[in-house]
């Protein structure tokens, strides 16, 4: 259990120092997950470097639009 405990936590790379050492850290307004590095203390979600994230479409919308 701790194994894959630990693995949860290596998913997620840090956007500003790269570093696989980050930990969730709450909800965002969105209701997105949150998670803090623990080498530079950044505060990201799992879309921060996804293009997704710097869309004006939400994730349903780009969902459809992938479809058709």
């Amino acid at each position: 259990m701790k194994l894959i405990k630990n693995l949860e936590h290596k998913v997620f790379k840090c956007p500003k120092c790269e570093s696989y050492h980050c930990v969730k850290n709450g909800h965002n307004s969105e209701g997105k997950q949150k998670y803090l590095c623990k080498n530079c203390r950044a505060s990201f979600d799992a879309f921060r470097n996804h293009f997704i994230y710097w869309s004006h479409l939400n994730y349903e919308q780009w969902n459809l639009l992938i479809q058709i």
